[in-house]
């Protein structure tokens, strides 16, 4: 060891004596110590210390007779990086929206245009399996801020009766200006119509909010939203407002430089608002103002109260804390602050709250109290609540909530808080500047507080709405603390588990939302299937398939006309405005508890229920046995009681007759040739003839018109008549499942869908002496001729 320090401390001298003789004998490079030579120094100057590499540059200008060769251009992703990435993204979002947090989900998940939003889609890393074990064991997350919201400000009285026109009674029993909803601690959830269409013209779910007196909001999905803006817009006769006057306008403008603005909403400013002269009513697209992140999972509580933290008192004597909207708004509620860490602090889990409670919170900047690397959190649900009872913490939460306003639904808090944010880059030179690393970074007056609102889902779920600009702040927050992520994918997985078909997250056929997507899905899946040859696509003609790219509910419908109903009707079917799913909470529920069991009075009650030749029923199907469900799988109705037996042989759906459409495309085949044989004819002898290509004789013999149609005429000869196959079917069709996937809850494969109206009362006819009445028969059309049975159930919600 003391001969190891001689010899640094040599080197040492060495160095500092050659810094100051750079000049002396020999090269420049011959300067440094031998352990430090390179060879690479030749052509790379910067394998020299600083200090030699001026000196050992001239030397070899010299020696070489002129400048040195420049070094390689960089590669090609290198050279075209942008000089400046905040004006790269914002040009970025122009055509399409970015959510706060989509870098963070870029880089980590697939992304898909949906809605005219960027949406992550799955994680790149793991499926389905990973997220099921989140939801089911610890916490995970989905940033929910793309859904849109609305606010409405007028008078609840006047709100609940124009509400009516849009709304039904029997399908939301409680009304938007319920007195459960109107003190502002409940969030509702209703279902929107066309104005006086029920039950046709449905459009969409929304869940509301009044954050005050006079103030709703109104959370829709952005599919719906301009159809449910129209509807508000007709029914409150209001007109657009084309900006905000110059104090809200120059609000958000403060020390934030547009081009600056990385992910944070640009636009708040000038939001668009409408207007009414005759009743004051005034509706604003609060779009980019607020995000809304949902957590599910059975330690999402324990993950919100650790990331979570409350001030616990008010600094008065701070000079810089009295330009804060916190403090303005603590000094004349400090009672309240102390209310509100009463609650906090004695809550023990997310049962000590009722469901679709809305809690407000204002809580400490998040970015303090990230842990040093990621670590879960244990379940602190089981621990003991400092309170007596259960009923003095349900005396102190009633009492706060009663209490509590609202800061985030006011607009120039909103607007404060995101101006009063303390960057990203000024609070890591201060966490930089702390003596002891690692030790929690205090501000004081300085440190930033933000009001949110917690919302409490069924089950273990909580909804956290935030201001603009603080999304990706909390993200990264429960992020550490090991909360799994889950996009568009796995939501329609959770939805399956432990959802039901009247689900938003799925969308119904009889809205329009629904037309668009399908449509959409459908042209996709008509492209993937043609794209490969005949030999390695399935035959659907002969696997009977009437519907392979997208369900055609009104054929359905006419087909249930004439096999299940008992007076004669024509064969014509409206517009898609006509075919309706039934929704009504009665009648829904006796249907379900009449699955499974005969009455007569329900078998009476079905016939009685009016446009029942136009309606469809949200069910659910789990296979008995082996069997998997995907979408367009058809349900059928079983002949027999030997077919849904367990020992008896399950029925094979005979195999569909080709020849004919074989002989059509031969002949087509051919007659194509033919024309096209033609038409290249024609253009060699025009060109040896010298006639310019341009010319309209030339154009009349071009073949890209007779390729397209002979393309479609082909495709349509490789796909079943959809009428005639439904017709030629064993056994009869009454219904078809949308979305299925194996469950994992259940073990088995499970799938959402819907019947008829009519298919279900024959169902109910044909099974009320048998012993299982709830059994259907269900087959994989674009696979298989194999029936599986299933379970059937209604949903009721």
């Amino acid at each position: 060891m003391r001969i190891m320090r001689l010899v640094i401390c040599l080197d040492g001298c060495f160095l500092s004596a050659s810094s100051n003789a750079v000049t002396n004998k020999g090269l420049v490079f011959q300067h440094v110590p031998k352990h430090m030579r390179r060879r690479a120094v030749s052509h790379n100057v910067k394998r020299l210390p600083k200090r030699l590499q001026q000196a050992h540059l001239g030397q070899l200008i010299k020696s070489s007779g002129g400048p040195q060769k420049k070094p390689k251009k960089p590669n090609r992703k290198y050279r075209r990086r942008k000089s400046n990435l905040l004006l790269e993204y914002n040009r970025r979002q122009r055509n399409v929206k970015w959510l706060e947090t989509h870098i963070w989900h870029a880089k980590r998940f697939h992304m898909s245009t949906k809605w005219n939003y960027k949406i992550p889609i799955a994680p790149c890393d793991k499926g389905y399996r990973a997220i099921y074990r989140a939801f089911h064991n610890y916490s995970a997350m989905r940033d929910m801020s793309f859904y849109c919201c609305l606010e409405i400000m007028g008078s609840s009285t006047l709100i609940g009766e124009k509400f009516k026109h849009i709304t039904s009674q029997s399908v939301d029993l409680l009304s938007v200006a319920a007195r459960y909803y109107v003190n502002g601690q409940r969030e509702g959830r209703l279902h929107i119509y066309s104005e006086s269409t029920y039950p046709y013209g449905y459009i969409g779910e929304a869940n509301f909010i009044w954050v005050e007196d006079s103030i709703l909001w109104l959370w829709i999905h952005p599919g719906c939203k301009q159809l449910i803006l129209d509807q508000l817009i007709n029914i409150f006769q209001l007109f657009e407002k084309l900006q905000f006057s110059n104090a809200n306008a120059t609000m958000l403008n403060l020390d934030i430089p547009s081009d600056q603005m990385k992910l944070e909403p640009k636009k708040l400013s000038s939001s668009r608002q409408w207007t009414s002269d005759e009743n004051g009513v005034v509706l604003t697209d609060l779009e980019g103002g607020l995000n809304r992140i949902r957590l599910y999972g059975p330690t999402t509580f324990s993950v919100l109260k650790e990331t979570l933290r409350l001030n616990t008192g008010v600094d008065k004597d701070s000079s810089a804390a009295s330009s804060t909207w916190c403090n303005e708004f603590w000094r004349n509620n400090e009672d309240l602050l102390k209310l509100q860490n009463l609650v906090w602090l004695n809550a023990s889990s997310s049962h000590d709250f009722p469901n679709q409670v809305v809690l407000p919170l204002v809580v400490r900047d998040p970015r303090i109290f990230l842990p040093q690397s990621r670590s879960k959190l244990r379940d602190q649900s089981s621990s003991h609540t400092p309170m007596d009872t259960d009923q003095d913490f349900n005396r102190l939460l009633d009492e706060y909530l009663e209490a509590a306003p609202k800061p985030l639904a006011n607009k120039g808090v909103r607007s404060r808080v995101l101006c009063e944010r303390m960057s990203d880059l000024e609070l890591s030179r201060r966490r930089g500047r702390v003596l002891i690393p690692g030790s929690q970074l205090e501000l004081g007056a300085e440190e930033n507080q933000i009001p949110i609102l917690l919302i409490r889902q069924f089950g273990c779920g909580w909804d956290i709405i935030l201001p603009a600009g603080w999304a990706l702040s909390f993200w990264i927050s429960f992020s550490y603390r090991c909360v799994r992520t889950f996009g568009h994918r796995d939501a329609v997985h959770h939805t399956i588990e432990f959802g039901s078909v009247h689900s938003p997250e799925l969308f119904t056929p009889d809205s329009l939302c629904s037309h668009q997507e399908t449509e959409a899905e459908g042209i996709q899946k008509l492209k993937t299937f043609f794209s490969f040859p005949p030999a390695k696509r399935s035959n659907l003609v002969r696997l009977k398939c009437p519907f392979p790219f997208r369900i055609d509910w009104k054929l359905l419908l006419r087909h249930s006309w004439r096999n299940f109903l008992s007076t004669p009707v024509g064969d014509e079917v409206g517009s898609s405005s006509e075919i309706f799913v039934l929704r009504d909470t009665n009648i829904l529920q006796t249907l379900s508890q009449a699955c499974g069991t005969y009455n007569k009075e329900v078998f009476d009650f079905i016939t009685l229920i009016p446009e029942i030749r136009n309606c469809l029923v949200g069910v659910g199907v789990q296979f008995v046995g082996k069997g998997i469900s995907k979408s367009q799988s058809i349900i059928c109705l079983p002949e027999s009681e030997k077919e849904i037996v367990e020992k008896y042989e399950l029925p094979v759906e005979p195999v569909g007759d080709c020849k004919d459409l074989e002989h059509e495309r031969k002949l087509l085949r051919q007659k194509h040739r033919q024309e096209m044989a033609f038409l290249r004819k024609k253009r060699k002898k025009l060109r040896k003839q010298e006639i310019n290509v341009e010319t309209p004789t030339v154009q009349m013999f071009n073949s890209t018109d007779l390729s397209y149609s002979y393309n479609s005429a082909m495709q349509s000869l490789y796909l079943s008549p959809p009428n005639s196959t439904l017709e030629s079917m064993s056994r009869k069709p009454f219904g078809f499942v949308t979305v299925g996937a194996e469950s994992f809850k259940n073990g088995k494969c499970v799938g959402f869908g819907y019947v008829t109206l009519l298919g279900l009362q024959r169902f109910f006819q044909i099974v009320k002496s048998w012993k299982t009445k709830d059994t259907v028969l269900l087959r994989d059309t674009a696979n298989s001729l194999d029936y599986r049975k299933a379970k059937l159930k209604i949903f009721t919600t």
